[in-house]
């Protein structure tokens, strides 16, 4: 009895002890709380100014092939640093477009009753824009080589660039592909001969009785003759 009534006065005195109080109330306020996290209004999809966005990126994309212009840039700046900062890649492009330039010319101004087509580079096996046979025209084959000659080089100078991300690589590549692409002769009616044979066999001959087939003009590139 003497000792419970001794622990329960020291209970009631620790109680009211200021001390505790204070320290007790410490305790409770560097306890953590909870932050409230503030609330994020998205923007109205409908408004004029989204539309105007909408507008200008769908643009872009129609130009940059989908690609972002920012991962154009960065892509392309990274290339480009490297590769200036890579003299022995440089000397290595510079003696390969000499090569190439060389070996063009002579076969280009050389033609042989025995021309040998692709004797410079030949297609990759999955490219089937120089599959049809008329592409071994001397003068289509001499264009088709100087386009696949080029594309070459510009692989050859993105990539194996040391120090250039992965990443950065495959897209300043497939940009540059892309580029080189618009730019080949079997985007161009005159310089197509597959294009230029289907054209000429699908025109009418006049309906005057005198037009004969010896008043049929040849066609300047692929000196066929067509109607």
């Amino acid at each position: 009895m003497t000792i419970s009534a001794v622990v329960t006065r020291d209970a009631v005195s620790m109680a009211h002890d200021p001390n505790v109080i204070s320290g007790m109330q410490t305790a409770r306020s560097s306890e953590p709380t909870a932050v409230e996290k503030p609330t994020i209004v998205s923007p109205d999809v409908d408004s004029p100014f989204a539309l105007l966005d909408r507008a200008v990126h769908a643009a872009i994309a129609r130009l940059t092939g989908g690609l972002s212009p920012a991962a154009l840039a960065l892509a392309f700046f990274d290339w480009s640093v490297h590769l200036a900062a890579s003299p022995g890649k440089q000397l290595a492009l510079a003696g390969e477009i000499m090569g190439d330039a060389s070996r063009f010319f002579e076969t280009a101004t050389h033609f042989t009753p025995t021309f040998q087509p692709w004797s410079l580079v030949k297609p990759l096996p999955n490219d089937h824009r120089f599959s049809d046979p008329d592409w071994e025209l001397p003068t289509f084959n001499i264009l088709a080589q100087a386009f696949l000659l080029r594309e070459k080089w510009w692989r050859s100078a993105t990539i194996d660039v040391r120090g250039v991300a992965r990443s950065n690589t495959a897209i300043a590549d497939f940009a540059v592909r892309q580029y080189l692409d618009t730019m080949a002769p079997s985007n161009f009616v005159p310089l197509n001969p597959d294009i230029c044979d289907n054209s000429s066999s699908t025109m009418i001959l006049p309906r005057d009785a005198t037009a004969s087939m010896a008043s049929r003009s040849r066609c300047p590139t692929c000196m066929r003759r067509c109607l």
